[in-house]
């Protein structure tokens, strides 16, 4: 399947570190026009500092981005400090954090990972944080790298986007948010 074909969504996809054909895997995606790929480590409890993770890293730096599903405090599958590990290793991995990096370890991730060179996306994430702390958050990373979309968002996606609209942000800051950024990352065009 070739998801270029439908300019009304941009693919991503996903592998397991335990599959024998990684490298096959990749090659297939990027043939087909996907832009990157998902993990949620902590459905699929997968250690995302291990040897086979690492391989995956090195195979897809500079080719695709990587979106990871970032913190829950339930779990040390996905901490902010084991991205900030990920970033330092790999600084031509493009990654995206879903949840502005955090979710539900919001604190950790304005302290590790702000400022850094990752992407935040919104999805799933202003429903439950305050917007004083979110806001705080967006304008301690880099507003450049603040994404719309790029995770799954759970709930709907109307309210979504009314909860990006609430905040203080100017509207040049919203406009990168709700596409600017995607489209210079993914290489997209109007």
């Amino acid at each position: 399947m070739n998801y270029q074909k439908n300019s009304d969504f941009i693919g991503f996809g996903t592998l397991h570190p335990q599959y024998e054909d990684n490298e096959g895997e990749i090659e297939k995606l990027v043939a087909s026009g996907v832009k990157g790929i998902k993990f949620h480590p902590d459905f699929g409890k997968i250690d995302i500092l291990s040897p086979q993770m690492y391989h995956i890293y090195e195979m897809m730096s500079g080719r695709l981005a990587i979106m990871f599903h970032v913190g829950d405090y339930r779990y040390d599958f996905s901490h902010p400090t084991k991205i900030k590990q990920i970033l330092r290793d790999f600084p031509n991995l493009t990654v995206i954090g879903a949840h502005l990096g955090g979710y539900s370890t919001w604190e950790d991730s304005m302290d590790i990972l702000c400022g850094d060179n990752i992407y935040f996306d919104t999805s799933s994430t202003l429903e439950f944080i305050s917007p004083e702390l979110a806001v705080k958050i967006l304008k301690k990373h880099d507003m450049d790298k603040i994404l719309f979309g790029t995770d799954y968002p759970m709930w709907h996606i109307k309210k979504e986007i009314e909860n990006i609209e609430k905040l203080p942000l100017s509207d040049d800051e919203k406009e990168k948010i709700f596409y600017g950024n995607a489209e210079k990352l993914l290489g997209l065009t109007k």
